[in-house]
């Protein structure tokens, strides 16, 4: 770990984010595996402020990379409390690598933590396609020259990010993105979280259409209407869809408050055994953002 690189960052932002910046990175790097670690975005910049979120990018190295994305849940629960799975991300940029978006607990308090693995053959690729990137780490590491190893990354990486998303992955993209929008509104981001609530909304819709229609050959709002009035609960979670539609972006606690527990409602409505099986995910999410 380069701690001149953190002590620079930590002179130009708020400390407390720099605490839990060091914690991660220490933890990140302690796997032999980790050849290099990237913090992006505001933290990169100097300009991050209470709400700012901790953006990662690991190198590994390229015969451990399956294995270590594999067992990520587990890393991030185990050594930074995150109180979900992660939601994988589809809105960063490609790097040739996969991403996931984590709340984690540090210190009484939630922040997103995004942490995007790059098999190490790529890692040095990574200032070149993203707008901010510092090195914090870098571990010696001569890439293996086999093709059909790269191929078989890249192989991978591509159906990682095809493969249908289940019911629970749906819930915990939900509640990020939930978190995401109140974060945006109160920084006055209010294009950004437009962006993010049509894509919550959108969430909540596949949650329904998977868990209720889940033959369904149709593709995101086309004959939803029609082939939710199949059914009782799918009339009542078209009718509870609509009017979240009508709704915007919060800009309160109690607000986030009602738009969680509405988009909550309708997960209980579509898919009830999904919701209990995060019960105490949830109740940390609510405790945690004073819900």
């Amino acid at each position: 770990m380069t701690l001149a690189s953190i002590a620079e960052l930590v002179a130009a932002s708020r400390p407390h984010v720099f605490t839990l910046l060091e914690r991660a990175t220490e933890k990140i790097t302690a796997s032999p595996h980790v050849t290099h670690v990237y913090v992006r975005g505001s933290l990169a910049a100097g300009r991050a402020d209470r709400m700012s979120d901790l953006d990662f990018v690991a190198g590994v190295a390229d015969e451990w990379f399956e294995d270590f994305h594999e067992a990520l849940d587990t890393f991030m629960t185990t050594e930074f409390n995150a109180i979900l799975p992660g939601w994988r991300d589809t809105i960063v940029n490609k790097m040739g690598g996969i991403g996931y978006v984590y709340l984690v607990e540090n210190d009484g308090k939630l922040y997103q933590l995004d942490f995007y693995l790059v098999p190490a053959s790529r890692a040095e690729d990574v200032p070149a396609r993203t707008t901010r990137a510092r090195l914090l780490h870098a571990r010696d590491y001569v890439p293996a020259c086999d093709a059909a190893l790269r191929v078989e990354i890249a192989k991978y990486v591509a159906l990682t990010a095809e493969r249908p998303r289940s019911s629970v992955e749906l819930m915990v993209e939900l509640l990020v993105l939930l978190q995401m929008v109140y974060k945006r509104v109160r920084r006055g981001q209010h294009f950004s979280a437009y962006g993010e609530w049509v894509m919550a909304r959108e969430t909540v819709r596949d949650l329904v259409r998977s868990s209720l229609v889940p033959t369904s050959p149709n593709w995101g709002w086309y004959r939803l209407e029609e082939e939710l009035s199949a059914t009782p609960i799918g009339r009542a979670c078209g009718r509870s869809l609509h009017d979240l539609l009508l709704l915007q972006p919060p800009t309160n606690g109690t607000e986030l408050d009602s738009l969680v527990e509405r988009c909550l409602h309708i997960a209980e409505m579509a898919a009830p055994a999904t919701v209990a099986q995060l019960a105490d995910a949830i109740a940390s999410y609510r405790a945690y953002l004073d819900l």
